[in-house]
């Protein structure tokens, strides 16, 4: 929420003389994840955290107020994408913010990227959100990716004494 506000300190020209998603009293954010179906157990609370500190916020901003777009892909990345690009094109978000589910971040990814729209923590650890060589990208992951993720995994249980009765076995 820090980068997209931030983010909001800046404007840049274009037809209407501001960045998308961004007015005089509100700044439109949004994302895609699974409030229903298999993995409702996750997109659904992780969405109603993200709602609690957004009014929070509103509540006590005498800024910018926050607005949260949001639709339900079941965690399927078609569904994703199709959302994805409405969020973009016609609710005309400034960022995606808690973009969620591999599915989704995969089949949206390219898209995003090309848009330029900001996204701001992906939901996923899938190995495509690495930009080793790409500075000043608009993608803004905050979990590890997977492949980064097992390797500390496995290094700390081959070299770390954590187990065992006395928590000195590796």
């Amino acid at each position: 929420v820090g980068f997209v506000l931030v983010g909001c300190e800046t404007t840049e020209q274009g037809d209407e003389g501001t960045r998308q998603g961004i007015t005089d009293t509100e700044i439109i954010i949004g994302n895609t994840a699974a409030t229903s179906g298999a993995s409702a157990g996750i997109g659904g609370p992780f969405n109603i955290a993200m709602q609690v500190v957004f009014a929070e916020y509103n509540a006590q901003t005498t800024g910018r107020k926050i607005v949260f777009k949001h639709y339900d892909d079941e965690f399927n990345g078609e569904k994703g994408a199709t959302f994805t690009k409405k969020l973009v094109e016609e609710d005309k978000v400034f960022a995606l913010v808690g973009h969620f589910g591999t599915p989704t971040v995969s089949n949206t990814l390219d898209y995003l990227i090309e848009s330029g729209i900001p996204m701001v923590y992906a939901a996923t650890g899938v190995n495509s959100l690495y930009f080793e060589n790409e500075p000043g990208n608009n993608i803004l992951t905050v979990q590890p990716i997977y492949k980064t993720e097992g390797k500390i995994l496995l290094a700390r249980v081959l070299h770390e004494s954590l187990f065992g009765a006395n928590k000195d076995q590796k």
